[in-house]
């Protein structure tokens, strides 16, 4: 199968779920409307899109903000982006709950990171929301669970051969479905033959050394390198990102002033 048949296969089964401009995917209590999707570019034998989730009702383990009287603060849409490399599955699966890091630096762009790993054969879907740290550090939206159970099962179920093994990125939030997959336990263990639930790499959350080190890690390209490489696609029996694939940037918020 060639790449341009690939993004055929995924756009016309994303038509047929669409009798209108949205269709429904639901993961237990969490049900979001899903776009169709929108191609954003091929290349390097990695096909990008973006789609955009809209939780309509959200599942039983959000821990996100609610109104005093319960009720779930109501959310807005969530773009996606997603990474999936040419050719047929089944695939490993990475489920990243954010796109940026936002600091007291700037921010930090985490997407070219989610390309270079799909160039050695990892799929991912990416929510487009960034976590925020240092002064900025805000627990609630960092540990947001909001349209993840829904974007995870839509990858799953649009994916050309399926899937093969799962890992989770950001706030170590995983789905019921990921859950059920055999899973490694310790750092470095591969999963028998490629396949099962392989773990996350937290950095969302800053309860734990780990969280605080790994989000360090991210935002450099020689962090990069040893996340992947060491640990993401290491359980999964994936060939390692090379370092040219690699671009890290963390561009400030605000313009600098100029000193007279």
């Amino acid at each position: 199968m060639n790449r341009y048949s690939l993004l055929a296969i995924l756009l016309t089964l994303v038509a047929s779920c669409a009798a209108q401009d949205n269709h429904w995917t639901n993961h237990k209590d969490q049900v979001c409307a899903a776009s169709n999707l929108t191609a954003v570019e091929h290349r390097d034998g990695v096909t990008v899109e973006t789609l955009t989730f809209t939780e309509i009702t959200p599942g039983d383990d959000d821990n996100s903000p609610r109104n005093s009287d319960g009720t779930f603060i109501k959310k807005a849409a969530v773009n996606a982006h997603v990474y999936v490399p040419d050719g047929v599955g089944p695939f490993h699966v990475l489920l990243f709950s954010h796109s940026a890091i936002h600091s007291s630096k700037g921010t930090t762009d985490l997407l070219p990171f989610a390309f270079a790993l799909a160039r050695s054969r990892a799929a991912s879907i990416v929510l487009d929301r960034a976590i925020q740290w240092d002064n900025y550090y805000d627990r609630a939206a960092n540990i947001d669970h909001s349209v993840m159970a829904c974007a995870s099962l839509w990858l799953k179920d649009h994916l050309n051969g399926g899937v093969k093994s799962v890992g989770v990125l950001g706030n170590y939030y995983a789905p019921q479905w990921v859950y059920m997959l055999p899973r490694t336990s310790q750092p470095g263990e591969r999963t028998k033959n490629g396949e099962g639930h392989t773990g996350g790499v937290g950095f969302a959350t800053s309860e734990g050394g780990a969280e605080f080190k790994n989000n360090e890690l991210i935002q450099t390209i020689d962090g990069q390198l040893k996340l992947a490489n060491n640990f993401i696609l290491l359980k999964a029996d994936l060939p390692p990102i090379q370092r040219e694939w690699l671009s890290v940037e963390t561009k400030p918020d605000k313009p600098e002033v100029a000193k007279n």
